[in-house]
């Protein structure tokens, strides 16, 4: 695990030195985060894990938080920052990857704790790939933005649910849903006079919102308590909405 979070951040220092940005260095990164987190997850449980597509789910988080970390790192960060920030990225990295090995062994006691590592995770990934979306550095046209915002709400909330219901069928038919949503939402903020960062915040508080409720009901667990628990957030966050727009 050490040696998987070292390799990623010397392939990182190489995409953020290299000039231009070469898309081949950030598809290397993906393929060897992806390589080591299923050689990891698969030691980590023995035997059990023989087929291909055992450890598919466990590649999701890794792999999309390994791209997104490092594209934001070479949009937002400049100077010797860089080398901070890509050592904390690949720091994280290493976290996420343990916290996926424990997420296979759900009789463990640090079951709980990697499930929570995972959840925070999830949502910092989505952060830095909404941010790299919609950032000012990065000329996309709306459909792709819109593709790439329902693409990344049904990976991650596939990651989100995968331990609130047996049934896997649920779990990706509400990840689909959360991502169109999530993709008709970015489409719908071109009509709004938001700026990017309020917009940002509006599809994380969106991503939120969908993957809580969908957690919810697929546990069994959506009373009245959770809907008034949810309208908070959504109170909290339309009021974040229009300070971010404010401000920026």
């Amino acid at each position: 695990m050490v040696l998987a979070s070292f390799a990623y951040w010397l392939g990182l220092l190489a995409y953020l030195l290299v000039e231009p940005p070469q898309t081949w260095l950030l598809a290397f990164l993906a393929l060897l985060v992806a390589l080591a987190t299923d050689g990891l997850i698969r030691s980590y449980a023995g035997q059990r894990l023989r087929r291909l597509d055992d450890t598919v789910l466990g590649l999701v988080l890794p792999v999309l938080f390994a791209i997104g970390g490092a594209v934001f790192v070479e949009l937002a960060v400049d100077g010797y920052w860089a080398l901070l920030a890509s050592t904390a990225v690949a720091l994280i990295l290493g976290a996420i990857i343990h916290a996926e090995c424990q997420c296979h062994s759900p009789q463990t006691s640090a079951f709980i704790r990697a499930r929570m590592v995972s959840h925070i995770a999830c949502y910092l990934t989505a952060f830095l790939i909404l941010a790299t979306l919609y950032s000012f550095d990065v000329e996309l046209s709306l459909p792709l933005q819109a593709i790439g915002t329902a693409v990344t709400g049904t990976l991650l909330s596939l990651e989100l649910l995968r331990d609130a219901s047996a049934q896997t069928r649920d779990n990706l038919l509400l990840a689909l849903a959360t991502g169109i949503v999530m993709g008709q939402v970015s489409w719908t903020l071109h009509l709004l006079p938001l700026s990017p960062h309020a917009g940002v915040v509006l599809l994380l508080l969106t991503f939120y919102l969908l993957t809580g409720i969908a957690h919810h009901v697929l546990a069994g667990a959506f009373n009245m308590v959770a809907l008034a628990e949810f309208a908070g957030v959504a109170s909290i966050g339309t009021g974040a909405i229009i300070a971010t727009h404010r401000l920026f």
